[in-house]
């Protein structure tokens, strides 16, 4: 809907001029702002019903799109079972050419048989119940919302209304990483901004789907935008930055480029409801299962620490002892190891990963260690910026907008700027000269 048309029902319902709405005349321009969506919302319906060869599940996904959604094969069909509609095409009897012409009892010669013609027919009341549905999951399957709600009522901690679970932002990111998506701080506080409407610190599972929604979205795009940096290289694009932009597409697809190719070969009946990346999406999911087998960390970081863990297994026993731990956190987190003041944090985990009791660790054991350690050093970030917050006299606006400003200066994505970022920033602002 065009800012013309929402301008001009405003004016409609102003019935003063004010220039204002009352309570009773914004449910009046509200009621406006639905019979208009339920009418686009028919037109639609009607289009797509008159498309050559298609069927209700064609019409289902050319109307999300058209709502500017990217449809999933699983979550169109659980929505429509869910909302009561068949997406299955009714059995159509053949009938013969001679049965089909009037007043004739005899089939001429060379006759063949027809095939009654099958339209696609949605109702208004259908889709209003599909999309309704499909919006309530935010897109996800129906075990994929259920799978979301199961980690929302793990990581959920913050005491809510009427005695419910909300999760906070920090809760959120740890979750959010053990479901497979990864961002840094400042890109996870900045989305979690978005969807905490109230500005509360903390969200509910509606709100939580669509978090994970939104960092579905930007997977996406980078999916689409690794496709196209693959053919670049592969095209016109050459030299050692086109191919070394394509080996990082690659491995955030999970590919090898023998299977980029094949996959790029492959056409089939669903391309053409769901698009040519649906392989890609499918094997982001497969990548997003392995990290939640490994405590959130993806399949690169765990090869890694697996690496480094067979170098300290001394005898080759599958674990390590406490002193080939204490060195190998040395080398992989020595900040932590030696910290006076973490020390103690670290001693209390690793005794609580010694799950036999026998003072080793075996591989499981020690990346739960490493994400406890990981969540450590993140809550310590989070409550060091609340209590900033707290002291400052910036509106939550103003944070999002300084927090957007800091992510586009953050080239390496490390939630850090350079001096000579927040000077050309201020050079703006201020100007400055070599004295200043």
């Amino acid at each position: 809907m065009s800012a013309e048309v929402v301008a001009n029902m405003l004016e409609e319902v102003d019935i003063d001029g004010s220039g204002t709405l009352s309570f009773s005349e914004f449910l009046i321009f509200m009621r406006k702002i639905r019979e208009a969506e339920l009418e686009r919302l028919e037109d639609e319906l009607e289009r797509l019903s008159n498309l050559p060869s298609g069927d209700k599940e064609d019409v289902l996904t050319g109307l999300l799109r058209i709502m500017g959604y990217m449809p999933d094969k699983e979550a169109v069909r659980d929505a429509a079972v869910d909302s009561n509609i068949s997406l299955a095409k009714p059995t159509v009897r053949r009938a013969s050419l001679a049965q089909l012409l009037p007043n004739s009892g005899k089939q001429p010669a060379g006759a063949v048989s027809a095939t009654m013609t099958y339209k696609a027919t949605v109702t208004l009341s259908e889709a209003y119940r599909f999309l309704e549905v499909y919006r309530c999951r935010e897109g996800f399957t129906r075990a994929e919302a259920n799978e979301l709600q199961e980690y929302y009522n793990r990581f959920a901690q913050t005491a809510g209304p009427a005695d419910g679970m909300r999760i906070s932002s920090y809760d959120a990111s740890r979750a959010l990483t053990w479901l497979g998506y990864r961002a840094t701080h400042e890109e996870h506080q900045l989305t979690f901004s978005k969807v905490d409407v109230g500005n509360v610190g903390s969200i509910s599972l509606a709100e939580f789907m669509k978090l994970v929604r939104i960092y579905r979205s930007v997977e996406l795009e980078e999916i689409r935008a690794s496709f196209l940096r693959i053919g670049l290289a592969g095209g016109t694009e050459s030299g050692e930055e086109g191919r070394r932009a394509a080996r990082h597409s690659l491995a955030f697809l999970g590919m090898g480029r023998n299977s980029t190719e094949k996959a790029s070969k492959s056409r089939d009946v669903d391309d053409a409801k769901y698009g040519v990346l649906r392989n890609a999406v499918a094997k982001r999911s497969q990548m997003r299962a392995i990290a939640q087998m490994h405590h959130g960390f993806g399949a690169d970081e765990v090869e890694t620490m697996q690496s480094r863990f067979s170098q300290y297994d001394s005898d080759g026993s599958g674990a390590i002892s406490a002193a080939e731990l204490r060195l190998l956190c040395q080398e992989m987190l020595p900040k932590i190891a030696t910290d006076p003041k973490s020390r103690p944090e670290l001693i209390r985990l690793v005794k609580e990963m010694d799950s036999s009791g026998d003072g080793n660790l075996n591989f499981h054991e020690f990346l739960k260690l490493m994400r406890d350690l990981e969540d450590s050093q993140k809550q310590a970030k989070y409550t060091k910026e609340e209590h900033v917050v707290d002291q400052l006299p910036f509106t939550s606006h103003q944070i999002r907008d300084f927090r957007e400003i800091f992510i586009e200066n953050d080239e390496d994505r490390e939630d850090l700027i350079s001096f000579k970022a927040v000077q050309t920033l201020l050079s703006v602002l201020i100007p400055m000269g070599d004295r200043r």
